[in-house]
Parts: C-alpha cells; sequence; structure tokens
C-alpha cells in the first residue's frame, strides 16, 4: 500500500474518532432531549412556576393528584394552569375537558384565548340583533329576515350553548394558530350574520382547505 494511501486511512480513522466523540459529548440524554435534541423542558428551575400551576388547577376544580402530575409533565407550567383556569372561569366545559385540551396543544394561552373570545363575542351575543351593522346590510340588500330566521337566531340555549362551547374547545384545540383561528370566528360572525356552528367550521376548514378544494 502506497505512502499516499495510508496517510489517507490515518486521516479517515482519526476523524471518525473524533466524531463520535464529540456526539457523545454533546448528545443529551433521551430523558432531557426529543429527537432532535432540543430540550423538552424549559430550563426553569424556579419553583414559583410549579406552586402557581398547582394553585391554579385546583382553583379550576382539578384534584390534587391530576394537578400534581399535569403541573410536573407540563412544558410550561403556569401556561396550562392559566389555560385551564380561563376556559372553566369562563364557560360551562368542565375542568378535567378543559385540561385535556390545554395539555395537547403548544400554545394553551392562546387556547384559551380562542375559547374565551368566541364564547364572549359570538356564542352569548344574539346574531344580527345586537349589531345594527348586519340588520343594516341586510335591508340595504331588501333581504326579508323572515325568510330566514335562523340568521338572526336568539342567545342559545344552555344546552345549546355547552354544545357550541365544546365545539369552540375542539376546534381552537385543533387550530395551529389558535389566536388567529379566534379572530377569524370573531371578525367574521361580526359582519356575517350566519349561525355560529357555520362559521366555526368555516374557519377551520379554510385551515385544512385555504383555495376550497
Amino acid at each position: 500500500m502506497s505512502k499516499c494511501w495510508k496517510n489517507r486511512l490515518r486521516r479517515g480513522f482519526a476523524g471518525s474518532v473524533v466524531g463520535v466523540l464529540v456526539l457523545s459529548a454533546i448528545a443529551p440524554t433521551a430523558s432531557y432531549a426529543n429527537f432532535f435534541g432540543r430540550p423538552r423542558y424549559r430550563e426553569d428551575d424556579n419553583p414559583t412556576v410549579f406552586e402557581q400551576c398547582a394553585q391554579e388547577l385546583k382553583a379550576s376544580g382539578i384534584d390534587n393528584t391530576q394537578a400534581m402530575s399535569a403541573c410536573a409533565d407540563a412544558l410550561v407550567p403556569e401556561d396550562l394552569s392559566t389555560c385551564v383556569l380561563r376556559i372553566t372561569e369562563t364557560t360551562g366545559i368542565s375542568p378535567q375537558t378543559a385540561l385535556s385540551a390545554c395539555f395537547r396543544v403548544r400554545r394553551p394561552v392562546e387556547l384559551a384565548h380562542c375559547v374565551v373570545s368566541i364564547r364572549q363575542e359570538v356564542l352569548t351575543t344574539p346574531q344580527g340583533r345586537q349589531n345594527p351593522g348586519n340588520e343594516q346590510s341586510l335591508n340595504k340588500q331588501g333581504t326579508d329576515k323572515s325568510l330566514a330566521p335562523d340568521l338572526f337566531a336568539q342567545t342559545p340555549t344552555l344546552q345549546t350553548l355547552g354544545e357550541l362551547e365544546l365545539a369552540t374547545l375542539d376546534r381552537c384545540r385543533r387550530s395551529l394558530l389558535p389566536k388567529r383561528y379566534g379572530a377569524c370566528v370573531v371578525g367574521l360572525s361580526r359582519e356575517i350574520p350566519f349561525v355560529p356552528q357555520r362559521i366555526l367550521d368555516s374557519c377551520i376548514d379554510a385551515e385544512t382547505y385555504p383555495l376550497g378544494n
């Protein structure tokens, strides 16, 4: 074997050994990092965030055992508890259902904002009747409101409201951008007097099929 080839082999072997040693030194353990080597948890050693999480979850109606497990495993404990607390304080959604949804998303605070804003500005507001702009718009077009009573539905009954709240939670959770989804539902409902269910579906469908295909 020529001297040139021997030198090449030595350099290749040395490079491989160095590479293995470097990777071994910098690769985080599986319990700490995800597949791409990023930390699964935020680097935070402040006990206050876990204390806040437990307090807010218990205030929401979550028992001690569930609160302990959820806060211990949450990526951002205070965001998780804030999400659950805001949803349970504003809606009739059960604490366990809210916790399950908040725990499964990457943006729990945005999820809560989405649910609360839609609940306050769409679900509990009579469509068209408390928004003069809608009625004026339809009157200019000569639309007879008696022919489309569903467009001007009164405030939903408690049972219907509960179903709409759960539908809202589900769609806000499914959205990649919950805050934008909430803005879509609220904004369209101010100008287009459709029943809430249809607007909820339209905004989530637009994320999946943006061109309507």
